[in-house]
């Protein structure tokens, strides 16, 4: 299975009958999801990202197996944010991935992503 990748994401070549998979690059990461696949949201995620862009922050969702759920511009510098409940723990995924020594920061509430980057909570 070839794939040749156009911009930032990947066209499945013809010749072959095209991929059950989808890849999306960002930077040098290359993540493999299953077409139509997403991901669950936590349920704080919505309040999370709401509290980032009312004090200017961009952020950008991720759907990404193993990296963050937002990626969060401040200033910058890009924080890379994964949103759990209370009681929320890391997959396997995501542990591997912070043992390879990506910095990602988990949050639980709005007040704690706003600690990320500095500011206090509105």
């Amino acid at each position: 299975m070839s794939e040749k990748f156009t911009g930032l994401f990947p066209t499945p070549n013809a010749s072959d009958g095209g991929s059950e998979h989808t890849h999306r690059q960002i930077g040098m990461v290359t993540a493999r999801m299953r077409v139509g696949q997403t991901r669950k949201r936590d349920q704080n995620e919505r309040a999370i990202v709401d509290a980032l862009r009312r004090v200017g922050a961009f952020v950008m969702r991720a759907s990404i197996e193993g990296g963050p759920d937002l990626l969060v511009l401040w200033r910058g510098t890009v924080h890379l944010v994964e949103c759990k409940a209370t009681t929320g723990t890391p997959t396997h995924a995501q542990q591997q991935t912070a043992k390879e020594g990506w910095p990602i920061a988990t949050v639980r509430s709005p007040q704690d992503a706003l600690a990320i980057l500095g500011v206090r909570a509105l």
